[in-house]
């Protein structure tokens, strides 16, 4: 919905600094990660 969460940024395990990894699977399968860039900026929507 409209203004939900989608996520938390944070600095955990081996990292350089606070980050957040947005990405969404198609299955449980762990490599079906889908890039949804494409999808948003088909619906006018821009990631920083």
């Amino acid at each position: 919905m409209k203004g939900q969460p989608l996520g938390r940024v944070g600095d955990t395990g081996n990292s350089f600094g606070y980050h957040l990894h947005f990405e969404y699977r198609l299955a449980s399968d762990l490599s079906s990660a889908v890039d949804p860039v494409p999808y948003f900026r088909e619906h006018g929507l821009s990631i920083g």
